[in-house]
Parts: structure tokens; sequence; C-alpha cells
């Protein structure tokens, strides 16, 4: 059986900073949520839900959760099984960058719903398709907007760490593709150089601002332009389930195993010690008449009993949505096309 062991030893983190207090990285998401509503207000605001369940795409993500014992609800992990037919691999975090490897994950999943089930013609931001042994090759450059949104707080002057909403804001100011020419003069490895942990905090540090302006105009075409805040497990469920719209959430919470889940290979998880980092809320799922959050993780896919997610039951994430920052990844602009070189 396999062993949680993110609850023994917990990997990198990087909300807020080592020096500060639970209530001051409280405080300081509270003014960012200040500053990201008075810089976009308009993307601030939920956008309609569309109609996809008609898609064959949808319906085969419906029968995949089904055969897993899912009785409702949805999770991106299912998604990714109908559109790649394999369960995709993520590379762990290897510095304090939470915000952006977490924000990474959600953008992509809110991109693979854009294209496959919501119609959008658009082109993946990575360099190639997934294969069996990588999901890295379809995501963003995290590290451009992990040093785009340290630079917005004005605390890209080394060490590790950052903030959701400040990242946020960051997306909005534009997404940076894999694929950019002339990206490949500072790295070797994408979407995150996890091999590299000096040339990861360097794109996060302000000896590379002038860096990161070379590549703006690329990245200004791709833009988050919608999130709101979640603030209970009904607007949780609603964003995931209707509208396919992953969150990000930065909290002090750590999680722990419980129990398997009767009937299933699912682990529901208990609130258990301190984690000041960033996830992903990537579904909602009924399983024995019990709603459960899908969390995913970004500490490798060995982290906890079911790989790099975890299940939480809705009644012990309806006292964790009342002490976390949480934003959701809305709509997005996304590329129609790679430029041609």
């Amino acid at each position: 059986m396999a062993s949680d062991v993110a609850a023994a030893a917990p990997g990198k983190m990087g909300w807020g900073f080592d020096s500060q207090t639970l209530q001051e990285k409280q405080y300081a998401e509270k003014k960012a949520l200040e500053q990201l509503v008075a810089t976009n207000p308009a993307m601030c605001y939920e956008r309609p839900a569309k109609d996809f369940t008609a898609s064959p795409i949808y319906k085969k993500a419906i029968e995949l959760q089904e055969a897993d014992g899912i009785e409702d609800g949805f999770s991106f992990r299912y998604l990714e099984l109908a559109v790649f037919e394999l369960a995709l691999i993520w590379l762990a975090q290897t510095i304090g960058s939470c915000v952006a490897s977490g924000a990474m994950r959600a953008v992509f999943k809110r991109t693979l719903a854009q294209i496959m089930l919501e119609g959008d013609a658009y082109e993946f931001f990575g360099t190639d398709k997934p294969n069996q042994n990588s999901a890295n090759s379809i995501c963003s450059f995290a590290p451009y907007n992990y040093g785009e949104g340290r630079q917005l707080g004005n605390f890209d002057t080394g060490g590790d760490g950052s903030y959701c909403r400040v990242h946020i804001q960051s997306l909005m100011g534009g997404i940076l593709p894999c694929w950019a020419q002339g990206l490949s003069q500072y790295t070797n490895q994408y979407p995150e150089p996890v091999d590299n942990e000096a040339t990861y905090r360097k794109w996060g540090d302000k000896q590379y601002r002038s860096v990161r302006a070379g590549f703006k105009n690329i990245a200004a075409d791709f833009k988050l332009t919608e999130s709101i805040v979640v603030n209970s497990v009904d607007v949780s469920k609603t964003q995931l389930i209707t509208h396919l719209k992953p969150q990000m959430v930065c909290s002090g919470w750590g999680f722990a195993p419980q129990s398997l889940i009767p009937g299933t290979k699912f682990w529901s998880y208990k609130r258990s010690g301190t984690w000041q980092h960033n996830m992903t809320r990537q579904g909602y799922v009924k399983i024995k008449g019990n709603w459960f959050l899908d969390v995913q993780n970004q500490w490798g896919m060995q982290a906890h009993k079911n790989g790099d997610y975890f299940l939480v039951p809705a009644e012990v994430d309806d006292q964790w949505v009342k002490d976390a920052d949480i934003q959701t990844i809305g709509e997005l602009i996304l590329p129609e096309s790679m430029p041609s070189v």
C-alpha cells in the first residue's frame, strides 16, 4: 500500500516568506486582492458558464469517473485521462515556488477545458504533446510569472516565495508559452527548471527583470482575463463543476491521511500540521454519497496515498475555505497557433 511521504516530510513550499506569521501572510493577500481589483476590476467578476456537457470528451471523462466509483461532480484528472489516455506525470517543485508551480498546473487545466470542451481552437502553451513520461511539454513557462508576480509585490530581491494574488495579477499581464523564441537561451528545461535551482531563482529575482521584459510582447498575447474569490464550498463546487474553473489555494493548512473510502481506491484526508503552501483545487466529486474536494499538490507523484493528489471531505473544506486565500483560474486568452520561425 502506498505511503504518504508528505505527512512525514513535506516538500518545498513558498507561500509568503519564512519570516512572516500566518496573519501577516493573510494581510498581504488581502492588500494584494485590493490591488488586483483596483487594477483589473472587470476581470474580477464571474463570467457565464458555457454548455459543454454534450462534448464526447466530457462524456468520456464522466465515464472514467464512474468506473472509479465517482457518482457525481467533475475532476480535471479525468479530463486529462480522457484527452491523453494516460495519467500525466508532474515533476515536483524543488524551490519555494509553490505559487508558480501550482498556478502553472491550474492554467494548464483551464487551457485544456477551453480547447477540448468549450471549443476554443487554440494551441497549447508547451513545446510538444505529452507522452507517458512527462506532462511538462504542454504548459506555460512558470518561472516567467514567478518573477513578474514577485516584481509586482516588490519582493524580487532574493530568496523564495510569493503570494496567490500578485501571481494572479501577473497572469493578467501575460503568460509566456514555452515555445517563445529566444527562451532556450535561458533554460533547457520546460515548463520549470526543476533540475537547476539557480536558474529558477534568477527568473524570480530582479536581476532577470530585463530578461523577462524581453518576452513581454509575446506573453501579452496570452492572458488570464477572469479570476474570482472562492469563499465557500458552494462557490468552489460551482466553479469547478459548472464553469470548469480550477482554483489556486494559499493557506497554512497541512493534511494527512485519515481513512480509505470503503470500496474505493481513494483516501480521505484530514487537517494535520502546518503547510505555508499553495496547491491546486482541481475537482469536486461525490463518492459513496459524500462530497470531496480533489486537491493536486506539487510535491511529486509519490507524495500522497493516491499519488500527487488527495481528497478532502466537504465538511473539512467548509472550514478550509474560510481560512484560506483562493482564486479561480478563469477565462484565458490563448494563442491560435504558434508563430512560424
